[in-house]
């Protein structure tokens, strides 16, 4: 089982299958820029945090499995990943609007749901006759 952060790949250039699924590899997913000829992503079953990143220097990337990590943002939209066809990004820790950037139209498999959830208060306490505004968006 490989532990620790994910090495760059980026002089990898004939990389085209990526699977460091089922480890403890931990951290952000590095930069796979020069990475062109990548068509499989497989990062699934890890402790990786933070970011989806932008992939759209990927144009041969068909599959990114990313599920079962911590990611809790992403700056990726599909759209520009002409050749995806299957992302599963599942139990990680991302919000509906991470859903609308991501815009999974087109896929022949996206799995989003279920996502792992998020952290609210044990309690919320007002008094009557208070003006009361709940607000759990955590967006920004």
């Amino acid at each position: 089982m490989l532990e620790g952060r994910l090495p760059s790949f980026s002089s990898n250039v004939d990389l085209v299958d990526l699977n460091a699924s089922g480890n403890a590899l931990s951290g952000t997913i590095p930069s796979l820029l020069n990475l062109e000829q990548l068509q499989r992503l497989d990062l699934s079953n890890n402790q990786l945090t933070d970011t989806l990143p932008d992939l759209s220097h990927l144009p041969n990337l068909t599959e990114l499995r990313l599920d079962s990590n911590l990611l809790s943002h992403s700056d990726f939209d599909v759209t520009t990943s002409p050749n995806l066809e299957v992302i599963e990004i599942e139990w990680n820790q991302l919000t509906f609007q991470d859903l609308f950037d991501i815009n999974g139209l087109g896929l022949l498999i996206f799995n989003y749901a279920p996502q792992r959830p998020i952290v609210l208060p044990d309690s919320i306490c007002a008094t009557i006759g208070d003006n009361v505004i709940i607000d759990l968006i955590v967006d920004q």
